[in-house]
């Protein structure tokens, strides 16, 4: 890593929360946990997501909050197969590797965190989610809108139009986006992408 002038602090035995103040003094905060495991019941922090912007005179910021998705648990399993390399050396065979089969399986799980709200001075920005995805995650994006966070009225909406590439027979189905239409304050479609 190059030399940079960031300063970085953390929480209680370096794992987090985390605080990064850039060269100019602005502070990003991150602070909200996303958590992971391989046992029922048993848990541990993953990663840690920006939460708040500050700016070096602290007058104005930006907060970012999260809210959960539905939980993703899945079985994995591990396969080690028998494996044999035999290599000529002066004239005989010799067995390099060899080893035996296993099928392991374990459990793993994770509770992922997705962006629910940003806030800042003048607007607010709000993210919309529709639970019904057939894939890994529950939930998919459907709709941003930017409101004055004053008056709450709409600035802009930004609404996402999916599919799905993949079958469900081979249970490999992928999230794909088809479309974003940006609408005004009028709620018409102004631009679709």
């Amino acid at each position: 890593v190059p030399y940079s002038a960031l300063k970085i602090s953390t929480g209680t035995n370096n794992a987090g929360p985390y605080t990064i103040i850039s060269e100019d003094g602005t502070k990003y905060f991150f602070e909200q946990p996303e958590f992971s495991g391989s046992q029922p019941g048993v848990s541990f922090n993953t990663s840690f997501y920006l939460t708040k912007i500050q700016t070096p005179d602290l007058t104005t910021s930006i907060n970012i909050y999260y809210k959960q998705d539905a939980q993703i648990v899945q079985y994995i399993k591990n396969y080690q197969l028998k494996h044999e390399m035999i290599w000529p050396v002066n004239g005989s065979q010799v067995l390099i590797v060899n080893s035996t089969g296993q099928n392991n399986e374990f459990l793993s799980q994770s509770i992922p965190v997705m962006p629910d709200s940003i806030t800042s001075d003048n607007e607010t920005i709000l993210f919309e989610y529709i639970a019904d995805r057939p894939d890994l995650r529950a939930s998919r994006l459907s709709k941003i809108k930017v409101l004055n966070r004053i008056t709450r009225e709409t600035i802009k909406i930004l609404q996402f139009q999916h599919s799905y590439f993949g079958t469900v027979a081979a249970n490999n189905r992928r999230l794909r986006l088809d479309s974003l239409f940006v609408k005004d304050n009028s709620n018409t479609t102004g631009q679709q992408y």
